[in-house]
């Protein structure tokens, strides 16, 4: 240790190390997040194709079809799902305050 204090340009030499350490560890998880929104970007175009697909099915049924029928259920069941978790994102940031 009293090497590293008596000698800067040594002491600069492992901060510089340091931080490549850092610089190249950052890359890594960047790369990898690549690549990891590469892979669900590709499984959303198929959900959405395969979605279109069956979607495509019923466009020409009458008011008998169990999917037509269903719709507004699904629908309705989306909202609060998604006002339940609007919810829970506010409870959780008024704990995270709390603490």
């Amino acid at each position: 240790w009293k090497l590293m204090q008596g000698d800067p340009r040594l002491l600069r030499t492992l901060r510089l190390s340091a931080l490549g350490d850092v610089v190249a560890s950052l890359q890594w998880r960047r790369d990898m997040g690549k690549v990891e929104l590469e892979i669900k970007s590709r499984e959303l175009d198929d959900s959405r194709r395969r979605f279109e697909q069956e979607d495509e099915t019923h466009t020409a049924c009458n008011w008998n079809c169990s999917v037509k029928r269903a719709a507004p259920f699904y629908e309705k069941r989306r909202m609060h799902e998604t006002k339940v978790d609007a919810q829970l994102s506010v409870l959780h940031s008024l704990e995270r305050r709390l603490q």
